[in-house]
Protein backbone atom coordinates (compact mmCIF):
# COMPACT_ATOMS: atom_id res chain seq x y z
CA UNK A 1 0.00 0.00 0.00
CA UNK A 2 1.54 3.32 -0.99
CA UNK A 3 1.45 6.43 1.14
CA UNK A 4 -1.43 8.74 0.31
CA UNK A 5 -0.58 12.44 0.55
CA UNK A 6 -2.58 14.44 3.04
CA UNK A 7 -5.05 16.94 1.54
CA UNK A 8 -3.38 19.96 3.09
CA UNK A 9 -0.10 20.35 4.90
CA UNK A 10 -0.83 22.08 8.19
CA UNK A 11 0.44 22.09 11.75
CA UNK A 12 -1.55 18.98 12.60
CA UNK A 13 0.32 16.80 10.10
CA UNK A 14 3.48 17.07 12.21
CA UNK A 15 1.63 15.59 15.21
CA UNK A 16 1.87 12.15 13.56
CA UNK A 17 5.64 12.13 14.05
CA UNK A 18 7.40 12.39 17.38
CA UNK A 19 8.90 15.75 18.38
CA UNK A 20 12.46 16.39 17.36
CA UNK A 21 15.12 18.98 18.02
CA UNK A 22 14.03 22.26 16.52
CA UNK A 23 10.28 21.70 17.08
CA UNK A 24 8.27 24.85 16.52
CA UNK A 25 6.74 25.94 19.81
CA UNK A 26 5.29 29.11 18.29
CA UNK A 27 1.96 27.36 17.75
CA UNK A 28 2.21 24.77 20.52
CA UNK A 29 0.41 26.89 23.12
CA UNK A 30 -2.48 27.63 20.76
CA UNK A 31 -2.93 23.95 19.86
CA UNK A 32 -2.81 22.94 23.54
CA UNK A 33 -5.33 25.65 24.43
CA UNK A 34 -7.66 24.49 21.64
CA UNK A 35 -7.46 20.84 22.70
CA UNK A 36 -8.09 21.61 26.38
CA UNK A 37 -11.07 23.83 25.51
CA UNK A 38 -12.41 20.94 23.45
CA UNK A 39 -12.07 18.70 26.50
CA UNK A 40 -14.12 21.18 28.55
CA UNK A 41 -16.78 21.36 25.80
CA UNK A 42 -17.06 17.56 25.69
CA UNK A 43 -16.97 17.18 29.47
CA UNK A 44 -19.82 19.66 29.96
CA UNK A 45 -21.68 18.73 26.76
CA UNK A 46 -22.13 21.80 24.68
CA UNK A 47 -20.82 24.61 22.60
CA UNK A 48 -18.53 27.10 24.28
CA UNK A 49 -17.42 30.53 23.11
CA UNK A 50 -13.96 31.53 24.26
CA UNK A 51 -12.36 34.98 24.38
CA UNK A 52 -8.66 34.25 24.03
CA UNK A 53 -7.57 37.80 24.91
CA UNK A 54 -9.44 37.64 28.25
CA UNK A 55 -8.90 33.86 28.64
CA UNK A 56 -12.57 33.40 29.57
CA UNK A 57 -15.55 31.41 28.35
CA UNK A 58 -18.16 34.00 27.48
CA UNK A 59 -21.38 32.06 26.92
CA UNK A 60 -21.15 29.75 29.96
CA UNK A 61 -19.37 31.70 32.73
CA UNK A 62 -19.77 28.87 35.24
CA UNK A 63 -17.15 26.91 33.27
CA UNK A 64 -14.47 29.57 33.83
CA UNK A 65 -13.71 27.92 37.18
CA UNK A 66 -12.27 24.98 35.17
CA UNK A 67 -9.85 27.19 33.23
CA UNK A 68 -7.75 28.11 36.23
CA UNK A 69 -7.87 25.68 39.10
CA UNK A 70 -6.64 26.88 42.51
CA UNK A 71 -2.86 26.69 42.93
CA UNK A 72 -1.43 24.20 45.42
CA UNK A 73 -0.36 25.36 48.88
CA UNK A 74 2.87 27.33 48.65
CA UNK A 75 2.41 28.10 44.93
CA UNK A 76 0.76 30.99 43.10
CA UNK A 77 0.04 32.04 39.53
CA UNK A 78 2.10 34.86 38.07
CA UNK A 79 0.27 37.99 36.96
CA UNK A 80 1.05 37.13 33.31
CA UNK A 81 -1.03 33.93 33.41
Amino acid sequence: MEDTPLPCPCVFTSAATPPHAGSNFDYGAEITEMILLGVIAVRFVGHIEYDDAQMKITNRPELNAWLRLPARDGWKYSEAV
